[in-house]
């Protein structure tokens, strides 16, 4: 519906800088472009577009595209590819960046994550730093002065023999920059700005795939595999370091007291002390991110309610205990 147009201008619609009058202009603005750019558009994709008006009633514009119809496999994949950014805690990062602001935004990205960030302004320093300690991972800016971050890795790999991952941070996405990283011996790269998510991201696949096995010591007999994982509280903290601090104190320092409740309530057949005390712990269980627990500590609660003193009860009451202890050793050796 609309102004419509007379038979005779639509013969002239498609042709540049025609409006149908002057008032057309100066009431709606434009150029008489419109039609003549659509036209064009429509006919490189092999399409056509036809027009159908009549004065003061409408217009109604048709436009057909050929296309050919597509399978399911012919849809994009999209990844699904998780990590566990629990890897990155306590993990050293070497960050070389000649920016300052960008530095910033890096270390603001990565106080989330409980990583110790050591700052580089070029490459130079780097080189400086490496032959001071050691380092989980390298965050290497390309373009920086006295040093770039090529001439820097190139140093790493050749005269320092190290292999630590590298991941080139860059602000020249294009394909020729990306190889030429990998070529000089960089592991990935990221283009600058980048998501936060994306940067954890890749760090955590090269972190993984760094990481050796230790082995086994008869000294320490505690699971080296982390029970808990701190990203909830990081995330509805926003990296908040003394709210994850006064969590972890508060929960090393009251669960003891919790197991201890657990196994004399059980040993009393305490079913009520048993729900309650299962039901207290639940949160903080799923706010610690121990998975291992979070449907058995709901179960022991379920069969305390019902005062069903079956097998499966002893047994979940020894496991939760058990890894609560286990968790508790491992908070109390994480350094933050």
């Amino acid at each position: 519906s609309g102004i419509g147009m007379d038979e005779e201008f639509q013969k002239k619609l498609f042709q540049k800088f025609v409006q149908e009058d002057k008032a057309i202009a100066r009431k709606y603005g434009g150029t008489g472009l419109g039609m003549t750019i659509s036209k064009q558009l429509v006919e490189l994709m092999e399409g056509t577009i036809s027009v159908e008006s009549e004065k003061n009633i409408g217009t109604t514009i048709n436009v057909n595209l050929p296309f050919l119809i597509g399978k399911m496999n012919d849809l994009p994949t999209v990844s699904t590819t998780t990590f566990d950014a629990n890897i990155l805690i306590g993990k050293s990062i070497l960050l070389v960046e000649d920016n300052e602001l960008n530095r910033l935004v890096a270390c603001e990205a990565l106080s989330h994550y409980q990583v110790n960030v050591t700052e580089a302004e070029n490459g130079k320093v780097a080189i400086d730093w490496l032959n001071k300690r050691p380092f989980d991972i390298i965050l290497m800016d390309v373009q920086m002065p006295e040093l770039d971050g090529l001439e820097a890795t190139t140093i790493i790999r050749n005269e320092l023999k190290l292999q630590t991952p590298i991941i080139a941070l860059t602000a020249n996405a294009i394909k020729g920059e990306s190889e030429k990283c990998i070529q000089i011996g960089m592991n990935d790269f990221i283009s600058k700005p980048f998501e936060e998510e994306d940067l954890v991201k890749l760090m955590a696949k090269w972190l993984e795939n760094s990481v050796q096995p230790e082995p086994t010591t008869t000294q320490n007999n505690h699971s080296e595999t982390p029970l808990f994982n701190l990203h909830h509280l990081i995330k509805i903290s926003r990296g908040n370091q003394v709210f994850i601090q006064k969590m972890i104190t508060l929960f090393i320092n009251q669960i003891p007291d919790s197991i201890d409740k657990i196994q004399k309530a059980y040993e009393l057949k305490d079913f009520e002390i048993l729900k309650t005390t299962a039901h207290k712990i639940k949160p903080i269980i799923d706010n610690l991110g121990i998975a291992e627990l979070h449907d058995d500590i709901r179960t022991i609660e379920l069969l305390a309610h019902e005062q069903n003193d079956e097998s499966e009860l002893p047994l979940l009451i020894e496991k939760v205990c058990f890894t609560l202890n286990e968790t508790i050793e491992q908070l109390k050796s994480l350094k933050i």
